[in-house]
């Protein structure tokens, strides 16, 4: 494959590098290079909002690792020309040695770009196909959280309809009762089946909580953090509504606490806000316009024999992210609209929700039982 063909020639071009270098100029450039690209890795994602969290962070681990390690590389390296003149004498055990620890440091090389490029879209299938690339992944150790990317912090993405209204305008984030509900959106943690991550959600009753079903779906355990932090308190899925993509959880730790009511539906272009914690991060605010509640185009829903399927649209500032799932999206009075569980695959300023009348409808249901429902286990597949 061509990209074993790269690999290969990359390779043997890093190691006639090695020859030239010599050892002693080489163990000083890669203990450069290896101390600079760990600083890099971690400095380099550090301007995204999410950190090293952020889905996107392997994206930037690998320029960022690059960059700092080849300045701190070429920085050594003056030094070790002057230590290399010095052994003139083992000039050739010198240049073998070099082309050795260069072909060490090439394998290390692709290995890293292969393990970032399994979690960055449009590359996973290109790593996939190399046979190269197959076998390191077999032998060296994973890569660890210097380029990883928790899957379960996704905000599904939908080529689906503009929600076409005014611009957003900021003052709705200072409005009292916004500024008041932060009080009763809640983080949701997840776990089980060998992955970690967080959603949003938010209290809609004693003891009821609401976030997305693609929340929970495939997770064996649940807890809820009020406001974001302090101790999960546990959380049990009585409701799951994979059509609408809802799920009410049953919560004993968020009794006696403040619950959000549910408005009808909203005016288009009226204003609101939509809550939540990007990333599993800190809680944000984010203004936004409403949008229609139409039906989600038949092309975009596997189950439309059953029915059709409605949708809010929604156009909000940037920081609506992965993380941001199962937000409750508020008007002025603070009362919740809708319920944030996808972003447009095409314009970054577009969301679509769950309307409030749906969420509404299976918080009755939810109410007449409160029995555990299956999540779906441990198949990902």
């Amino acid at each position: 494959m061509l990209t074993d063909v790269i690999i290969v020639a990359l390779t043997v071009a890093i190691a006639f590098w090695g020859y030239s270098q010599g050892v002693s100029v080489g163990v000083l450039v890669a203990v450069g290079f290896g101390v600079g690209a760990l600083l890099g890795s971690r400095i380099g994602p550090q301007i995204l909002d999410g950190g090293l969290r952020d889905p996107l962070a392997p994206a930037l681990a690998l320029p960022g690792a690059l960059l700092f390690g080849g300045a701190l590389a070429a920085a050594l390296e003056r030094f070790g020309f002057e230590v290399r003149r010095r052994l003139r004498r083992r000039y050739t055990a010198d240049a073998i040695g070099g082309t050795v620890l260069a072909g060490f440091l090439a394998i290390a090389l692709v290995w890293l770009a292969g393990a970032v490029g399994t979690r960055v879209d449009g590359l996973e299938e290109t790593v996939k196909g190399s046979e190269i690339l197959t076998q390191l992944n077999s032998v060296l150790p994973p890569p660890g959280p210097l380029v990883s990317a928790n899957r379960s912090y996704s905000l599904p993405t939908l080529d689906g309809p503009r929600a076409r209204v005014l611009p957003v305008v900021d003052n709705v984030k200072r409005d009292p009762q916004v500024q008041a509900v932060a009080k009763s959106v809640v983080k949701i943690v997840i776990s089980g089946c060998g992955r970690k991550g967080s959603g949003s959600g938010w209290i809609a009753d004693d003891g009821i909580v609401v976030t997305n079903a693609h929340v929970v779906h495939h997770f064996e355990n649940f807890g809820v953090q009020v406001e974001g932090g302090g101790v999960a308190r546990e959380a049990t899925p009585i409701l799951i509504d994979f059509k609408n993509d809802i799920s009410i959880l049953r919560v004993p730790g968020v009794k006696a606490l403040p619950h959000l009511p549910i408005a009808g539906t909203p005016r288009v272009n009226s204003s609101a806000a939509v809550l939540g914690f990007p990333y599993g991060k800190r809680y944000k605010v984010r203004a936004a316009r409403m949008g229609p509640t139409v039906p989600l185009p038949g092309r975009l829903q596997p189950d439309r024999p059953r029915g059709r399927r409605l949708i809010t649209l929604v156009r909000a500032n940037l920081g609506v992210a992965p993380g941001s799932s199962g937000g409750p999206i508020v008007d002025s009075a603070g009362k919740v609209v809708a319920m944030i569980f996808a972003k447009s695959v095409v314009d970054s300023h577009i969301q679509y929700a769950v309307p409030a009348r749906l969420i509404q409808r299976d918080l009755r249901r939810a109410r007449q039982s409160s029995e555990a429902v299956d999540t779906g286990g441990c198949d990902t597949g």
